[in-house]
């Protein structure tokens, strides 16, 4: 990491060579849940890599780590943040520094991310970032510390007492860590191999698959979808909510 955040902060990637699936993958955005397996061996291997470096620094038992990602990453293709949590560096400036590191709904915990691409419920689905109320997120938060909660009048004022309070104790388990992002969500993948290779040749007309109208594949979401007629039943499009409910019953 050549600006990191904390003592030990890295980024795992995967490489272009690589035969596996996630080498093609930039953003959460492009996760499907047929990624889950690759992504399990790709945290494993994170988590190997913090374990060697705390046995090789020979570290104290209060060190220990944070592996997530950005809803909003600064850069692609998907990297994983492999970050120590004392989180001291000359590197956090301003506020959105802290956030990125401290918000659980920001910051996207790697064993949150597997339980949400498990709760897929239907095939064709891939993810969604909800772009504005994460940008709102990074934005708006308040500088919190991960340990004691307090709330910081400033970015200073924040590393003050970080290092302060890190000398009381290790950070403690979020309680939210494991749980769904709320961040997240579901779009269903309605085109073709064949719809995406005549999307240059009809750059300004808006496709048609089954019936939707869409500007471009990605902003399809399952919400946007116009179900056939008539519909008795539909899936909720929530991932936290896995039960068919009654929609509508409509006869023309």
């Amino acid at each position: 990491m050549k600006y990191p955040k904390a003592k030990y902060h890295l980024l795992l990637m995967s490489r272009k060579k690589n035969a596996g699936k996630l080498c093609h993958v930039d953003t959460l955005n492009d996760l499907q849940p047929s990624h889950l397996d690759e992504m399990k061996e790709f945290h494993t291997l994170a988590k190997n890599i913090a374990s060697s470096i705390l046995l090789s620094a020979n570290e104290s038992s209060s060190t220990s780590f944070k592996f997530g990602y950005h809803v909003l990453p600064s850069f692609e293709p998907l990297h994983l943040h492999i970050v120590s949590s004392d989180l001291q560096s000359s590197c956090i400036t301003n506020r959105k520094h802290v956030v990125s590191f401290t918000s659980p709904l920001f910051f996207v915990d790697s064993t949150a991310l597997e339980k949400h691409l498990e709760s897929a419920f239907a095939d064709k689905l891939v993810l969604s970032v909800r772009q504005e109320r994460a940008a709102s997120v990074r934005d708006s938060t308040p500088m919190f510390c991960p340990r004691c909660k307090r709330v910081a009048s400033s970015v200073p004022d924040w590393k003050t007492h970080n290092e302060q309070c890190n000398i009381i104790g290790p950070m403690e388990e979020d309680e939210s860590k494991g749980a769904l992002n709320s961040l997240l969500g579901w779009r269903r993948k309605v085109c073709t191999d064949e719809v995406d290779e005549k999307e240059d040749e009809t750059e300004n007309v808006n496709p048609t698959v089954s019936g939707v109208k869409r500007a471009h594949p990605s902003e399809t979401r399952v919400a946007d979808i116009e179900p056939p007629i008539p519909t008795r039943f539909m899936i909720s499009a929530d991932p936290q909510v896995r039960f068919v409910i009654f929609y509508r019953i409509l006869y023309k």
